[in-house]
């Protein structure tokens, strides 16, 4: 004999509102473990044969930009850095979407990738600008494809 089992619609609205607010507390602890990017030195040779070091953020071995304080507002120079196999980048389309703590989203550049620059397979130039102050997450994608991501401080 089959029996069909009731609940309450109290017992479901609360069962969703305890599913939901696990989901919200576990996208907040996230959030709120941002913590900007370390910086780190890469060497090169100058044009003259000097070696000299320069300050970069990001996930070493895979996306950096170079350490310049990014200021809310304010368009600055910044050279990127990707790591990879050269065909995979080179001579590729890519885009820096920046998305901050509080979940605004915007793409903030986007060009074309060249070559080896600072030991890195494929680098660009780029001038950029993040609209507010906090903590952003950067994603690189090359083509649609999502590359690697970091978190700057914006002040």
């Amino acid at each position: 004999m089959s029996r069909i089992i009731r609940i309450p619609a109290f017992a479901l609205s609360l069962l969703f509102a305890v599913f939901a607010a696990a989901c919200q507390s576990e996208e907040a602890s996230t959030k709120s473990n941002w913590k900007a990017a370390p910086a780190f030195e890469l060497e090169s040779i100058s044009g003259e044969g000097e070696t000299f070091s320069s300050s970069w953020i990001g996930d070493p071995g895979k996306v950096a930009v170079m350490n310049n304080a990014f200021r809310a507002g304010e368009t600055q120079k910044y050279m990127w850095l990707f790591w990879g196999e050269e065909e995979e980048l080179v001579g590729q389309t890519f885009k820096i979407v920046a998305n901050s703590e509080r979940g605004d989203s915007e793409t903030i550049f986007e060009g074309k990738l060249g070559g080896e620059n600072f030991g890195a397979t494929a680098s660009s130039p780029s001038g950029l600008s993040i609209g507010s102050k906090g903590l952003w997450k950067l994603d690189a994608y090359v083509g649609d494809r999502l590359h690697g991501s970091f978190v700057v401080e914006v002040i």
